[in-house]
């Protein structure tokens, strides 16, 4: 019978599993980050595409409010206001942004498909009465944009304008001007004094040469019981919608006419540049007053800037966000765009200006 004697030097030593299992956990350790990193991409791409797609529609919407700012108005009309009384940029809530205080953009305008109306000049007063019907386009009860390019008592200047909250249109009694559609029908509507911020008793202190359905847009950011901020828009910016009585809208005055136009959005910032300063680009936080009759004053250009970003907790390889109002743990990735505008009161102002055109 033969005894079989084991080698000293069969299987692998204490060294060689040793680099086995640390080559092995290297391996491992590729494997799990590229897993993780596909994953975190699986989970952070969509929402960019979401953070850049709500970005793109808010800066639509702010640059094309921004772009008929002034149109189917008088042209030297204040029709950018200041964001708040004090000219501080910050919301009625007072949220601050990551790059600051963020603004309120507020403007009046039109959106070019609803015209003017003449006004049949017949004596100041709580209602007015228009050349023609009003088209369908004017929303009312609503604000209607009045004004007269003639100085006359109550307008030293002239150009002077008021928004009225005004009833629903009809039928004028009054039949001292021919209508333009060849019937002699007028339009008419009444602003009864005390329905809301806007209606001084006994109408306008001016006659009015002709109306226009404008709208009062404001934009401003709010944040959600969740943390996110949003994006928010009125065409009523600054209106007291009345509740009860005559032209009254409960419904409409509930909500302000206010609604999220994007998700995402935490910062917008506003700036201005009249005529005056566009030699030397100067750029101003405040719209500068418009003075009728001083081209330079006419706001030339509006530059736009919001910043978004994600609304998904916890994405990988983000910086936690500064704003003190984010849940614990939230997380974001952000982004920024900006454009410059040139409203519609400079395209049709300026060159008209005489003897020569100043806008080039």
């Amino acid at each position: 019978m033969t005894n079989r004697r084991i080698s000293p030097e069969a299987g692998f030593s204490l060294a060689e599993l040793t680099i086995a299992l640390l080559i092995t956990t290297i391996i491992s350790g590729a494997i799990y980050a590229m897993m993780a990193s596909g994953q975190g991409a699986m989970r952070r791409e969509p929402e960019l595409s979401d953070r850049q797609q709500n970005a793109r529609m808010a800066m639509d919407l702010l640059s094309k409010d921004a772009l008929n700012a002034g149109n189917a108005v008088p042209g030297f009309m204040q029709i950018f206001q200041p964001s708040f009384p004090d000219g501080q940029s910050v919301n009625d809530q007072g949220v601050q942004g990551p790059n600051g205080k963020t603004d309120r953009m507020w403007l009046y305008g039109n959106d070019g498909n609803c015209p003017s109306l003449e006004v049949c000049h017949g004596g100041q007063g709580a209602s007015l009465t228009t050349r023609t019907l009003f088209p369908s386009c004017y929303s009312m009860p609503g604000p209607l944009l009045v004004w007269t390019t003639t100085a006359q008592n109550g307008c030293p200047t002239p150009t002077c304008s008021a928004i009225l909250w005004g009833c629903e249109p009809g039928n004028g009694a009054n039949q001292s001007c021919n209508g333009g559609n060849g019937n002699g029908a007028n339009g008419h509507t009444n602003f009864p004094p005390g329905q809301s911020n806007l209606n001084p008793p006994g109408g306008p202190p001016f006659i009015p040469d002709g109306v226009s359905a404008v709208g009062s847009m404001m934009y401003e950011i709010r944040y959600d019981t969740e943390g996110v901020p949003n994006l928010w828009r009125t065409n009523l910016g600054g209106i007291d919608v009345p509740t009860s009585g005559q032209c009254s809208n409960p419904d409409l005055a509930n909500s302000g006419g206010w609604g999220i136009v994007a998700r995402g959005i935490e910062d917008l910032q506003v700036q201005y540049m009249s005529q005056g300063d566009f030699a030397s680009q100067t750029w101003t936080n405040v719209p500068p007053n418009v003075v009728a009759g001083n081209y330079d004053t006419i706001i030339r250009q509006v530059k736009i800037s919001i910043s978004a970003r994600t609304n998904l907790t916890k994405l990988a390889g983000e910086t936690t966000a500064t704003n003190t109002s984010m849940p614990s743990g939230r997380t974001a990735v952000r982004g920024r765009l900006q454009t410059i505008v040139t409203p519609r009161q400079a395209l049709t102002v300026l060159r008209g200006a005489s003897p020569t055109p100043l806008y080039f």
